[in-house]
């Protein structure tokens, strides 16, 4: 089964809308990736899947443990209705 990468979300996609949390499972590692360095390393077009492939970890060198989620900038704020 061959996916189809032109439907995955790029990096140009979530551009300075929401963080890019990066965390490596080697060495614990965790970050916000900084979108003008991915956008001027890759190309902005390069899926959020593959990006994780090929993202290296500046800590211990390891690209098999490394993670990219996807996150609000923000909490939401506001008044929470009242669940009973």
């Amino acid at each position: 089964m061959e996916i189809n990468i032109s439907n995955l979300p790029t990096i140009k996609d979530y551009y300075k809308q929401y963080d890019l949390n990066v965390s490596c499972f080697e060495c614990n590692r965790n970050h916000v990736a900084d979108y003008d360095m991915l956008i001027s390393r890759f190309n902005g077009d390069l899926p959020i899947e593959k990006l994780e492939k090929i993202y290296v970890c500046k800590e211990c060198n390891s690209n098999d443990a490394v993670r990219i989620r996807i996150a609000l900038k923000e909490v939401p704020t506001g008044v929470y209705p009242d669940h009973f």
